[in-house]
């Protein structure tokens, strides 16, 4: 990273500091993927309808209902901060047989009434805990996750779309939730991770391991950039690692496999964030070296 982008990042964190406190900066909304995981409904719809029974609606509903209340502190605590993930995702599909526009028509149709089953979700977690989230909140949370609004299934264009047969189940709406929760460290927890590194940098040799076992302590991207700050006057997160995770005696030999532990850690926890890989291993010619990208 060159000089003039550190010392922004470095501005931009103190800035971060007074309006948000130290201790609030690395505690982030993210996607859990530490319990059960994500909760889904899929519904079918009948040919050339759009919308789905009452009944049926609120089956749906009931069936996300859980997984949306366990992520309402969440929401709760980070909504002012708009960075909350869009956690539910809706997706629809229709058959290929008919007109494009029809089927585009019936797509969107469809997309409308997974949304509507969320808004419902919400309801029936308003009627148990007496706190309903405005529609335009819960909007901000739903994504489709597609560059078009329904996918429609594939026919092979030697077919006639006109005659041919639709298939029952490419007529189908869905709705995934994938809950959320609160991650990273505060201020005295990275605090502690920088002294475990540093005291793990030895005037003999470094106890590759100590450092590695800090760096796993991670949880999200708002830590690695945490650390990174915390660490500024040893080299940085970059600077300190490729200081003391080294081929050579020092090492007693390659650390091939802590480095590889380290980049991996530092991914994990970007990925918690939703980010994509911020860390790699390259090879220069002094040998291998860890690279991260903030």
């Amino acid at each position: 990273m060159g000089r003039l982008a550190k010392l922004k990042r470095e501005l931009m964190l103190e800035s971060n500091k007074r309006l948000l406190g130290e201790d609030k900066l690395g505690i982030e909304p993210v996607i859990d993927k530490r319990g059960g995981g994500s909760v889904g409904y899929q519904i079918f719809f009948e040919e050339g309808e759009d919308t789905i029974s009452d009944g049926d609606k609120t089956m749906a509903a009931q069936h996300l209902a859980r997984e949306i209340m366990s992520s309402l502190p969440t929401i709760e605590r980070f909504r002012a901060e708009k960075n909350i993930p869009k956690f539910i995702t809706i997706g629809s599909g229709t058959s290929s047989t008919g007109s494009r526009d029809r089927n585009a028509e019936l797509g969107r149709a469809r997309m409308e009434e997974m949304k509507d089953v969320v808004f419902t979700a919400f309801d029936i977690v308003g009627d148990t805990t007496g706190k309903y989230v405005g529609k335009d909140v819960i909007e901000d949370l739903i994504t489709t996750n597609t560059n078009t609004s329904y996918k429609p299934s594939d026919l092979n264009p030697i077919y006639d779309r006109n005659r041919s047969v639709p298939r029952d189940m490419e007529r189908y709406g869905f709705v995934v939730v994938r809950p959320l929760t609160t991650m990273g460290l505060d201020k005295k927890s990275i605090g502690s991770v920088g002294d475990k590194m540093r005291g793990a940098d030895g005037y003999v040799y470094e106890d590759e391991e100590a450092i590695v076992k800090a760096i796993k302590e991670l949880e999200t991207y708002s830590d690695i950039v945490d650390l990174d700050y915390e660490l500024r006057n040893n080299g940085g997160l970059e600077g300190f690692i490729n200081k003391t995770i080294k081929d050579g005696f020092t090492a007693m030999g390659s650390d091939t496999e802590e480095r590889e532990d380290i980049v991996n850690a530092i991914n994990n926890a970007a990925s918690n964030s939703g980010k994509g890989k911020v860390a790699k291993i390259n090879f220069a010619p002094g040998g291998a070296i860890v690279s991260i990208m903030l």
